[in-house]
């Protein structure tokens, strides 16, 4: 039978647990809309925090939640049938940790345009008092119409305080990967926290994984990407927390102001019509003070077949005008440059788009001396359809979007991954990672899972282990 709860809420498809919550899409027959809504036992909350709840049942429905176009919406919040409920935005779209699982890094421009919206959330939080504590790629949903949403905040976060509270004390909030250092020693969250977090967010949109100390430089792992932003996400990553912004308007601020630079230099690069040609100034990579020039390379229409994506060196934007000059003189007829369809994320993407992104194609004498444009490695996959990750929760969202994809028993494994994370208790959740375990090598053995899949979750789970 249907559950109504509230008495106006319609629940449908459950889209998600936690370890004593469940999540579900809803239709609010009151105002006709579709919503989500995460339902808690409340008996159990009772027992572990008593005040907790009580605060929640009175202060939920008549709260100002927190509000912002780019936070996730609460409308609704109280106790219905011994649940206690919240009712939110359902938002038309993927997470951010999904969208990085399917397409890898992304462009740069995207990526600090996705950062500011989350920051925009971030300071109005921050200026109500309210820290997230959690700011994380599953926790950023990019809307169908192109919103991005920071979900958890305000009287949602409260909600998700009082689950933590059923099942253990004093548990750290948030995603360890994502913690600022001073919270590994206990310290408290506060809005340089989220800082710490919002720069981590960054750096793995621009090179898909996340810093680490063999690679804390965002340059190591996307050369192209300015040393402005370079040193905007280090700052954010600053180990003290007062070297980090001294707030998410002024993150912001330095990210638009890079931006817009970067707009400026990417204008002088426009192509122009000359003689009915489409003819594009051609950006080299830096050349090593000591190496000779590599050979020249002569890419064409078939450009649009390559499954290299688009990579812009950055540094020698301003020796763009130099370098034509240059090769005009040098090639005369006989140089040409054109600009063609290209592959951005696995999607065909028109001249036009392309040369937004600074996806320049050249075409070079014979005589030429011009180096190749590099191309950016394309995303490792473990099996076809399943990209590579160090993120045991990106793996896990694979997992859950196409089990059969990995073998008869993905299903199986999807489930028991998702109770092993989500499971508070850090000697249970070792008996499970290493149940697991064991049970991956029978199904490799039984032929229901990917050899290839089972070793690469171990990897990932052996951290957990113990």
């Amino acid at each position: 039978m249907t559950r109504r709860v509230a008495d106006r809420y319609l629940l449908g498809e459950q889209l998600g647990a936690g370890g004593t919550s469940r999540v579900y899409a809803a239709l609010d027959e009151r105002l006709g809309r579709q919503v989500a809504i995460k339902l808690l036992d409340a008996s159990l909350v009772a027992s572990a925090d008593p005040a907790g709840r009580e605060r929640f049942i009175r202060e939920g429905p008549t709260s100002a939640s927190f509000n912002h176009r780019n936070a996730v919406t609460v409308f609704d919040a109280g106790e219905d049938d011994g649940d206690l409920y919240i009712v939110m935005e359902l938002v038309d779209g993927p997470s951010l940790a999904e969208r990085l699982a399917r397409t890898g890094p992304l462009a740069v421009d995207e990526a600090t345009s996705i950062t500011r919206s989350v920051l925009a959330a971030l300071d109005a939080a921050h200026t109500g008092g309210i820290v997230h504590r959690d700011v994380k790629p599953a926790n950023v949903l990019l809307a169908s119409d192109g919103d991005v949403k920071l979900a958890d905040f305000g009287i949602a976060k409260r909600f998700d305080d009082l689950e933590d509270s059923v099942t253990t004390a004093g548990t750290v909030i948030g995603t360890p990967r994502y913690l600022a250092p001073e919270q590994a020693t206990g310290a408290p969250a506060t809005f340089a926290t989220d800082i710490y977090a919002t720069g981590i967010l960054l750096f793995e949109m621009l090179t898909g994984h996340p810093p680490s100390p063999s690679a804390p430089d965002v340059r190591t792992l996307r050369p192209e990407v300015s040393e402005q932003l370079a040193g905007t996400v280090a700052r954010a990553l600053a180990a003290k927390p007062a070297d980090r912004f001294s707030s998410a308007l002024a993150m912001a601020t330095e990210l638009a102001d890079s931006s817009a630079m970067a707009t400026q230099v990417m204008d002088a690069t426009k192509p122009t019509d000359r003689q009915g040609d489409t003819e594009l100034m051609t950006v080299l990579p830096p050349a090593a003070p000591t190496a000779a020039a590599p050979p020249p390379v002569t890419v064409g229409p078939a450009r649009e077949a390559s499954k290299a994506r688009p990579l812009v060196i950055a540094a020698v934007l301003l020796l763009v005008g130099v370098v034509v000059a240059v090769l005009l003189a040098v090639g005369g007829d006989d140089t040409r440059l054109v600009v063609g369809p290209t592959s951005v994320g696995g999607a065909t993407v028109p001249a036009t788009a392309v040369a937004t992104e600074a996806t320049l194609v050249a075409t070079a004498a014979p005589n030429s001396t011009a180096a190749p444009i590099p191309p950016t490695a394309p995303v490792d996959e473990i099996i076809p359809g399943f990209a590579r990750t160090d993120d045991i929760e990106v793996f896990l969202l694979q997992l859950e979007d196409d089990p059969a994809l990995v073998g008869e028993r993905g299903q199986e494994l999807a489930v028991k991954l998702r109770e092993l994370l989500d499971q508070k208790s850090g000697k249970k959740q070792r008996d499970a990672v290493n149940g697991l375990r064991k049970e991956m090598e029978q199904w490799v053995e039984d032929e229901g899972l990917n050899a290839d899949i089972a070793a690469a979750l171990d990897l990932l789970l052996e951290p957990l282990a113990g």
